[in-house]
């Protein structure tokens, strides 16, 4: 009689800790956990170690649950995305697999609401490859230039845009880009390029239906959790990016990657026609990290006798060399392995 009593009377305790917001998943198996715990512990006569488990599970479980309810998670076909705030709250963070795909600051560090023009992070801060090779495409222009942006993300890079500028985003997936124009989620878009216009569908269709010479600046940045489309690394996928560029323009190709080796394959690809490759291997400190600021790799083509790659190259961007060992990609064969095997001995 003791035993049910106290058993009774953990379980009464564990109930009320139970917090009322939490899920009913969560209060059934906390009390289902501190059921199983006090009966193991009350066949030993220890009612004191049922009382510790109990006490904890109440505890954890439901701050486990806010910590899941505060994130969103958004299904599509190409994937779950997910936006999720930091440990701190300042960041609103979207990911997709095991992939950033943009963070925006929303507080201060004192934890007041941020307003006004937010500042591009992840990949797209001020001092990483793709911003850096941006700010030198636009050097020696007459006229503002037109910008091509492949993969939408969070819509970070458009607050790099400039006034006069001409920015057209390409999205294949209509989540994504009701995730970057929701403004309780991500302001980049509505503060920036609020009238940005926008494709939906896969970029490689969508391009060749604009017109020939159509951007200046072509900035490739789409990510497929930790990958990078095949066919948009190929042959005849840059073959229709040059197609759509102006003769001063250049293509800006976001390539960091955790496994597999990229560069190479785009050096070989502009080599065999005649167009010059160039790296940006941007790093950070872990005080840029602490504040979502990310390294990235960063590959540019352009055309040979252009300006843009002086220009380029200025900016930090060395020129890759084509390597004998690997060979183009095509739209009916990549060097997966190849590429894999470079990524592990880097």
């Amino acid at each position: 009689v003791v035993r049910l009593g106290a058993a009774g009377a953990l379980l009464a305790a564990a109930a009320l800790l139970l917090p009322s917001n939490a899920l009913p998943g969560v209060k059934v198996i906390g009390l289902a956990l501190c059921a199983a715990a006090l009966a193991a512990a009350l066949q030993r006569r220890r009612p004191g170690a049922a009382l510790g488990i109990c006490v904890a599970g109440a505890l954890v479980l439901p701050a486990l649950s806010a910590a899941r309810q505060e994130t969103i998670f958004v299904r599509s076909f190409f994937g779950v995305h997910s936006i999720a705030p930091s440990v701190d709250g300042r960041f609103h963070m979207l990911s997709h697999g095991t992939t950033v795909h943009g963070v925006q600051a929303v507080r201060d560090a004192a934890g007041a609401q941020l307003s006004g023009r937010p500042e591009p992070l992840a990949y797209y801060h001020a001092g990483g490859g793709l911003a850096g090779g941006l700010e030198a495409l636009r050097v020696g222009r007459a006229a503002p230039p037109s910008v091509g942006l492949v993969g939408l993300g969070s819509g970070a890079m458009v607050c790099h845009a400039r006034p006069g500028e001409r920015w057209r985003a390409y999205e294949i997936d209509a989540a994504v880009l009701r995730l970057a124009r929701d403004p309780r989620l991500f302001s980049f878009i509505e503060r920036c390029v609020p009238d940005l216009p926008v494709v939906l569908g896969d970029a490689r269709l969508s391009l060749v239906d604009e017109p020939r010479g159509s951007h200046d600046i072509l900035i490739v940045d789409a990510f497929s959790s930790d990958s990078i489309p095949i066919h948009l690394l190929t042959r005849e996928a840059l073959a229709l990016y040059v197609d759509k560029l102006s003769e001063d323009g250049a293509v800006l190709l976001h390539v960091s990657n955790r496994y597999l080796e990229l560069a190479s394959v785009i050096a070989a690809m502009a080599a065999e026609r005649d167009l010059v490759a160039l790296q940006r291997i941007s790093s950070v400190t872990p005080q840029e990290v602490a504040e979502f600021r990310l390294p990235s790799n960063v590959v540019a083509v352009a055309r040979r006798a252009s300006p843009q790659a002086s220009a380029l190259e200025g900016a930090g961007f060395k020129p890759l060399t084509p390597r004998p060992d690997v060979a183009p990609w095509t739209d009916g064969h990549a060097d997966l392995i190849g590429a894999l095997w470079r990524g592990l001995n880097r």
